[in-house]
């Protein structure tokens, strides 16, 4: 009895050691686990979709930007939206609605002056002494603004080919237009204004918003010289690396630049587009948002600078056309670019990017912005039927494989 009792004693001590090692053991390792995990995150060299998850920087705060490319009014869009005495857009973005409202801040490039009824509405070109048609004059009624707002946009740039379509009266009235619709714009100035950029801060991030132009088809719209030049935000290296050191000086957090740059249909940039990007890249700007081919061009992450100094940034060289009456499938395709940005106490960077394809959908007097991702067919098709629906299921494949995912992933 005495001996049995010994042994059960002996057996208990020896549990109870074992027990008490395994818990030591299993204490370092969560020790260890928490000590390393912070160091271990893991590091992408490719920009995708960030982790719904919340952010692993204490008092780190997160925003995205949105864009997209070209917004054309012309007359056959104008006569669509025509209703009574009034014109009614919405309808163009019913379905992009929800996908342009998920940003924190929407920016658009309006290519197309918004100078009244008086100025005379868009049309397709005007004849030239030798019989052949020229260049297209654009002007959209005021309503286009309610409906770019209602649609979620915040800031549309204004410096573009066409900004002087309706001279120095349009430019201005334009610019008044658009503020009366409780929109930003920057690209174009009143009189005294000079060159402006728009800050948008979303989340304790604050954004400057710049807009330039290659030119205005030789226009100058009654304006002289120097007028021109304080009236319309051109490209000139001088001048964007001076607003763009400003814009840091200021307390931006993130430079955004808006460049109508380009040659049309192209569809890849030129050399001294993708030189310029690591230029003002190098010096400052994080987003470069770029139109006027009306064709879609890559994007991409660019670094510039060297060692230390290196920054890197997202080139989106083309988004394309938004809305437009151009005919052909080329130029019906664009994308809303979404640019995800964090900020901590190491300042604020470029967590990822994504892009949604979208389809200008025209159908008899019917226009409509298509989402095209998978998950938004069903929407499409419920909407406007299967025609529509293949189409816009057609319009992604073709995106897709032309964009692919090597610095943003499409939108699924």
């Amino acid at each position: 009895m005495k001996k049995s009792i010994i042994i059960f004693i002996l057996l208990t001590i020896f549990c109870l050691a074992g027990c008490q090692a395994q818990m030591n053991k299993d204490e370092g390792s969560v020790a260890a686990m928490a000590t390393i995990a912070p160091d271990k995150t893991p590091v992408s060299t490719a920009v995708s979709t960030p982790s719904t998850e919340a952010s692993v920087t204490p008092g780190a705060v997160k925003a995205t930007i949105a864009a997209v490319g070209d917004v054309m009014v012309m007359s056959t869009q104008i006569n669509d939206a025509k209703s009574g005495d009034s014109y009614d857009f919405n309808p163009d973005f019913d379905l992009i609605r929800p996908y342009i409202q998920k940003a924190d801040i929407a920016v658009a490039n309006l290519e197309t002056p918004v100078a009244g009824n008086d100025a005379g509405y868009s049309v397709s070109g005007t004849p030239m002494p030798d019989g052949k048609t020229g260049l297209s004059y654009f002007n959209a009624p005021t309503q286009i603004l309610d409906a770019l707002k209602e649609a979620g946009f915040d800031v549309l740039g204004t410096a573009n080919n066409h900004a002087l379509d309706k001279d120095k009266g349009g430019l201005e009235s334009t610019i008044r237009n658009i503020r009366a619709a409780g929109l930003e714009q920057t690209g174009t100035n009143l009189q005294g204004e000079g060159r402006r950029s728009v800050i948008k801060e979303a989340n304790g991030i604050k954004f400057a918003i710049l807009a330039y132009t290659e030119g205005t088809n030789q226009h100058s719209g009654g304006y002289s010289g120097s007028e021109l030049s304080q009236a319309v935000n051109f490209i000139n290296d001088k001048n964007i690396l001076a607003d763009i050191k400003e814009a840091k000086q200021s307390g931006a957090d993130i430079v955004v630049l808006c460049l109508h740059t380009g040659i049309e249909k192209n569809t890849a940039p030129e050399a001294s587009e993708t030189a310029r990007a690591k230029e003002y890249i190098a010096a400052g700007a994080d987003i470069l948002f770029q139109s006027h081919p009306h064709v879609l061009q890559p994007m991409e992450m660019v670094t510039a600078g060297e060692g230390a100094d290196a920054r890197t940034g997202f080139v989106a060289y083309s988004l394309g056309n938004f809305m437009s009456n151009m005919e052909g499938d080329m130029y019906s395709r664009g994308v809303v670019a979404y640019v995800d940005v964090e900020k901590d106490q190491n300042g604020a960077h470029i967590t990822g990017a994504r892009y949604l394809p979208t389809y200008y959908y025209r159908n008899g007097g019917t226009y409509r912005v298509l989402p095209t991702s998978p998950s938004a067919i069903a929407t499409v098709q419920q909407a406007l039927g299967a025609g529509a629906a293949q189409t816009a299921q057609g319009a992604y494949e073709r995106t897709t494989d032309f964009l692919g995912n090597g610095a943003a992933v499409a939108e699924q």
